[in-house]
């Protein structure tokens, strides 16, 4: 009885196991993306921000310079 209750144990803990590493699997793809289009934005605002003067001549008296 005890046997059958620690290979139960192990049967739930393996397929915990799998769950977890296919979650962590599922947000690392997420964590590429998200950081794609965190790239993508940061180079059209650069984009957006060069084709006004730059960041200070957009910001004005707010710039930290």
């Amino acid at each position: 009885m005890l046997a059958r209750e620690v290979i139960s144990m192990a049967s739930s803990l393996e397929a915990l196991a799998n769950m977890t590493s296919e979650s962590l699997k599922m947000q690392s793809a997420e964590m590429v993306a998200l950081r794609t289009v965190a790239m993508q934005n940061r180079l059209a605002l650069d984009y957006i921000l060069s084709a006004q003067g730059g960041t200070c001549a957009v910001i004005g008296t707010e710039c930290c310079t």
